[in-house]
């Protein structure tokens, strides 16, 4: 009896660790596409880094962090938004953030498109193929992966001849 119970103890373990390994194998190959992760990338293919101001522009990008002078340069060069006071680093990138930061970085003159300035962003981004999907609001708020952005970046990257 002891053997049976030993034996069924060690196969629940087996089959707990297991069941553990794989569930963070799928936790880490969903890891999602981060605000912060699209900004360093942006940055590195357009060389934005210079900035003149050291206070923070964002409350939730310090002096201390890592992506401190990629975002303060962003935020000065009108990449990035500056009706808001934060950043959100962690939170996933979205399909319009990408497109319409990737065109802000592209310096291609998006005004004409449309009278609305996040329109016009997105329209300018249809024209130049740089995307070619669907442009509800609910798909522009969906997340997007390295490689869509990859993509995206490599158009735009493409019109610019760099």
């Amino acid at each position: 009896m002891t053997k049976k119970k030993c034996t069924l103890a060690v196969s629940m373990m087996v089959i707990l660790l297991l069941l553990c390994s794989c569930k963070k194998n799928n936790e880490n190959t969903k890891e999602s596409f981060s605000r912060k992760d699209w900004a360093i990338m942006l940055s590195e293919a357009y060389d934005v880094d210079f900035y003149f101001k050291d206070e923070p522009y964002y409350e939730d990008v310090t002096e201390d962090d890592e992506i401190f002078e990629i975002i303060q340069a962003m935020y000065e060069a009108g990449i990035l938004s500056q009706g808001t006071s934060k950043f959100k680093p962690k939170d996933k990138a979205t399909l319009g953030f990408v497109i319409s930061s990737a065109v802000l970085a592209s310096g291609i003159d998006y005004t004409s498109y449309d009278v609305n300035p996040k329109k016009a962003l997105i329209k300018c981004a249809k024209s130049y193929k740089i995307y070619e999907g669907d442009a509800s609001s609910e798909e522009l708020t969906k997340p997007v992966s390295k490689e869509k952005a990859n993509d995206i970046l490599q158009k735009i990257l493409k019109i610019n001849d760099l």
